[in-house]
């Protein structure tokens, strides 16, 4: 199910939004890669996982509370989907957190993502990764916001 839905909502959002324009400073050839790439709110992920040409051999890297549907709401909250002390926020903080959970984690099961931990379970996260690499796969690292939590 995880897999189908996030297909599904990938070619959504191809169909939807501007192609992304890859410019590479070379040309990958074979190998794996580690792309590191702007977070650009959700735009960036959002594109880069739909619009990239290897988004199929590519797993990004991804806040370990998104796949958790009782750590999502918490995880909105403090993530600031929306501009905070903007006039919707009363109603966006009592809603966006529940439907997120609800949506979210379910989508990002199919996205082959590797979980990011920020506790000891850190080297869980550094194993996935090696482990995509030596399957000469790639990895998606989006950087910016690495230094918040």
């Amino acid at each position: 199910m995880g897999k189908r839905f996030y297909r599904f909502c990938r070619v959504l959002v191809r169909i939807f939004t501007k192609p992304m324009r890859t410019e590479w400073a070379e040309q990958p050839d074979d190998g794996p890669y580690v792309f590191a790439v702007n977070h650009d709110g959700a735009h960036g992920p959002l594109l880069m996982c739909a619009h990239f040409p290897l988004r199929d051999q590519c797993h990004p890297w991804i806040n370990s509370p998104v796949y958790d549907r009782e750590a999502m709401p918490e995880y909105v909250l403090h993530d600031f989907w929306w501009k905070p002390g903007c006039f919707w926020e009363p109603v966006l903080k009592r809603t966006v957190p529940y439907i997120a959970a609800a949506l979210v984690p379910p989508l990002m099961e199919g996205a082959d993502g590797i979980p990011i931990y920020r506790d000891q379970r850190v080297m869980t996260t550094f194993r996935e990764s090696i482990k995509i690499l030596k399957n000469n796969e790639h990895i998606v690292i989006f950087t910016d916001g690495f230094d918040e939590n």
